[in-house]
């Protein structure tokens, strides 16, 4: 749920809002780049073949990407790709791995839009986002005003060279879009989580990785508790 009100955010941040109904998060819009269509709530048959009923509808553009919170579905029949897999996990409101001796990696939440800009352009250099005409910006300055988000900047100096995104909802804090320009991201990882649990205390704090990050996060005091799938019908790209 916490993912999925993420989500609802950042569409409406964009005027291309979602729907919450029955154990399913629905957006019938063009999505942002990296955002899914819809996000099942419930591990059920029902929901599941309302979503992709409902994905089947939408034109190409509108792009048809489902995020399985449960990670049980194999789509592949009905013509969609899965993206990847990945690992739900939870940190609950306890202190943090200490960063290691010397770190100069400073942490501060984004306050201004020109802070933001150059936030995301970090971001897309991190990991590769190629520019988008129609999705130049895709976190819009107005997200610096929501009392349930925050934008969460590492800088060395005054370059941006981590980052993540925390938003509140669902009981917890989720903790997404995280990225470093480079491989030493233990120390950056540390600060951030540690910025995330002043800014929002006393609550857990959730999101989910795979790979190396997820070995990373385990280190940093998180569990994992599920799996998750995102699937992809041809059309879009995301």
């Amino acid at each position: 749920m916490n993912n999925a009100a993420w989500c609802d955010l950042i569409s409406r941040l964009h005027e291309r809002p979602g729907e919450f109904r029955r154990g399913l998060w629905l957006n019938r819009h063009v999505v942002p780049p990296y955002y899914p269509n819809a996000v099942t709530l419930a591990d059920d048959v029902a929901v599941i073949d309302e979503a992709i009923e409902t994905l089947a509808s939408l034109p190409d553009q509108s792009g048809r990407a489902l995020k399985d919170s449960f990670g049980r579905l194999d789509l592949s029949s009905r013509g969609f790709d899965r993206l990847f897999n990945a690992v739900w996990i939870v940190r609950p409101p306890s202190p943090v791995v200490p960063e290691p001796a010397g770190s100069d990696i400073q942490w501060r939440r984004v306050e201004s839009a020109g802070e933001l800009d150059r936030w995301e352009t970090a971001w897309r250099q991190a990991g590769d986002v190629p520019d988008n005409a129609e999705w130049k910006r895709v976190f819009p300055a107005v997200l610096l005003i929501q009392d349930e988000a925050a934008v969460l900047a590492g800088y060395r100096g005054e370059r941006i060279l981590a980052g993540a995104m925390a938003n509140l909802a669902a009981g917890c804090v989720g903790v997404t879009n995280n990225f470093a320009i480079k491989a030493e991201t233990v120390s950056a990882t540390a600060g951030c989580i540690e910025l995330a649990m002043k800014l929002f205390p006393d609550l857990p704090l959730a999101g989910y990785e795979s790979g190396a990050r997820l070995v990373l996060m385990t280190h940093l005091g998180f569990k994992p508790i599920g799996s998750l799938a995102v699937w992809l019908k041809p059309g879009k790209t995301i």
